[in-house]
Parts: C-alpha cells; structure tokens; sequence
C-alpha cells in the first residue's frame, strides 16, 4: 500500500503494534478537531465519536487486506471490539446527532459573544484593542438582543426538542451569569475629585500565570516532573511566594528590598530544610502509562498522519459500499 508514493509496510509484529498503538493515540487527541471551541458545547464528544468510526473503518482495512502482522491480531480485535463500542451504538449515534443540532445554536451563542477569532482571552495590556466602556456597552446590547430572538423561538416551539434544549441551557446561562459578563468597569476618583472609569481584569490569567511559575520553581528545586501531589500537599502560604516578585509588595513590605536581595536571608533557611520531609518530596516520580514516547506523539499530531487514517478508512469505506450494491 503507497501514500502520497511512500510504501507502508507494517509486516513485522513490532511495526503493526505501533500502528495500532498510533491508531488508539490519534483516537484520544479528538480534541485536535475542535479548533478551541469548547465552550459552552462539549464539542470534543462529536469529535470523539468521529475519530472511532474513522479508526474503526480504517482498521478494518488494514486488517481485510492483511497488512497486519499474524501475532498482532489479537491486539486489532481488541481495538475494533472497543472502538466499535462507541462507533456502533445506537444510544451514542442519536446523542451525536441531537448534539449537532444543538452545536448550531451554541456557535451562534460563540458569535454573540465573540469568543471566535478575537483576542478576548488576553489581559488587557496584551490586546490590540483594549475593552473600552463603549465596546462593551455595545456588546451587552447585542447580546440581550440575542436573548430576545432566544425567548421568542422558546415561546414559539418552532425548534426541535434538542434546539429547545439548548435554548433553555442557553437562557438559563445568562439569567445566572449575566451580572458577571459586562460588569467589569468601576467608578473611582482621582486626587483631583475627577471620575476615573477602570476596567476590571475579566479574566483568570494572572492566577494561572501565577500557578504556572510556581510549578515552573518547583520542578526546578526539586526535579519532580508530576506535581499533583506536591500541590494537593502544598502549604496554603506557599502561594505568598509570588508577592516577592510584586514591586508593590516589595516596596510596601519589603522596605524596597527585590527578590535577589532576599537571596541571602532565604539561604540559610533553604540549607536547613530536610525536603524529604515537607510536601514537595515524591518517591513515585516515574510515569507509568499507555501513552506513546513523545517522538511518536509527534508523528501522531501531524496532519499527514490524519490524512493516512482518512484515506484508508474511505478506501475500506468505499469497497463496502461497492460490495453492498
């Protein structure tokens, strides 16, 4: 068999085991199809099902034409009995097809909330065009008129029962979140009695950035790369940390005092600390898995990898359809 002119040959039990190994991996990075939007539609389910009736079909050719080694078998059947699980159900098949229904309503709820092709997720020193007062005074107009259109298909009944589910879900999000989405902007005064309009950061960053660098100087103090434990463990002042690289904090606390002048009070106490006895100490450090090695994950990623899976599955595809007629 040849793509693209490059023979694939996977006759040695070693070579058809990564195939499938390859096959099952390429079936769980389904959210690779999702293009980020997640949110509020579980779009990665879809995408699942998707992957497991394109691995299914394309399984099925590799193992009608015989390219599989004799020794692998065993494996395949096992992969096509979980893969035809999900592919085959009756149960999931209507669940997907009622999801597609309500994926229409959710993308324009995305729309609305221009959550597609804008840089809403940065903080706001980091956007090309920062929130202003007026922009989101226009945003929650348009989305209560949203809301409007919503409530009128819902009184209707014009949708089907899987769109009016989705309508209810929608609504029901904003009567519950709505005091959250627009009120963002506080009112203060200067020295001079002049109004001063802020903008509240709307988003989580600064915690994650802040939840990042601690584990970034964690992996480097201790050479832990699983922290799950160390931060279920972690001492709840631990995240004070952090205050040292604030100038505020070290101007105000710290008399003026930066970090790297902190260096010669923390060294003593770091020499004393027995590590082996505080959270941060972990024997099990090995990681234990199905997972591919990271090389392979690579290959798996690719697009070129995806386009094999695809023509091989509508190849299978294809045949069977010639041999139903």
């Amino acid at each position: 068999m040849e793509q693209n002119g490059a023979q694939l040959d996977i006759s040695g039990y070693s070579e058809s085991v990564t195939v499938l190994r390859s096959l099952a991996q390429w079936v769980m990075l389904h959210g690779k199809d999702c293009g980020g939007a997640r949110f509020p539609f579980s779009l990665p389910h879809v995408k699942l099902v998707e992957r497991c009736s394109v691995a299914l079909a394309t399984l099925s050719g590799l193992v009608g034409r015989g390219l599989l080694n004799e020794r692998a078998a065993k494996h395949a059947a096992r992969l096509r009995q979980i893969l035809q699980s999900v592919a085959e159900s009756p149960e999931i098949r209507r669940e997907v097809r009622e999801l597609r229904e309500m994926e229409v309503e959710f993308a324009q709820l995305r729309k609305v909330l221009r959550l597609e092709g804008t840089d809403v997720h940065k903080q706001e020193k980091d956007k090309e065009r920062p929130d202003c007062l007026e922009a989101v005074s226009k945003l929650k107009e348009e989305v209560e008129s949203y809301c409007g259109i919503l409530c009128e298909r819902q009184k209707a009944g014009a949708a089907t029962i899987a769109q009016q589910y989705a309508i209810d879900m929608i609504l029901a999000y904003f009567d519950q979140y709505r005091a959250y989405l627009f009120g963002h902007f506080a009112v203060t005064y200067d020295d001079s009695g002049n109004t001063v309009i802020k903008l509240i950061e709307r988003s989580n960053n600064i915690m994650e950035w802040t939840y990042r660098d601690q584990k970034h100087h964690i992996r480097r103090r201790t050479g832990t790369k699983n922290l799950g434990y160390a931060f279920e463990r972690l001492f709840p002042a631990a995240g004070m940390i952090a205050n040292l690289d604030n100038p505020a904090y070290q101007r105000t606390v710290l008399y003026g005092k930066t970090r790297s002048g902190l260096a010669e009070l923390f060294a003593p106490l770091d020499t004393a600390m027995d590590y082996g006895d505080t959270p941060m100490c972990q024997d099990d450090c090995e990681e234990i898995g199905g997972r591919l090695p990271k090389a392979d994950r690579r290959i798996v990623c690719k697009p070129s990898f995806s386009a094999v899976v695809y023509t091989i599955a509508e190849e299978f595809t294809n045949a069977m359809l010639q041999v139903e007629q």
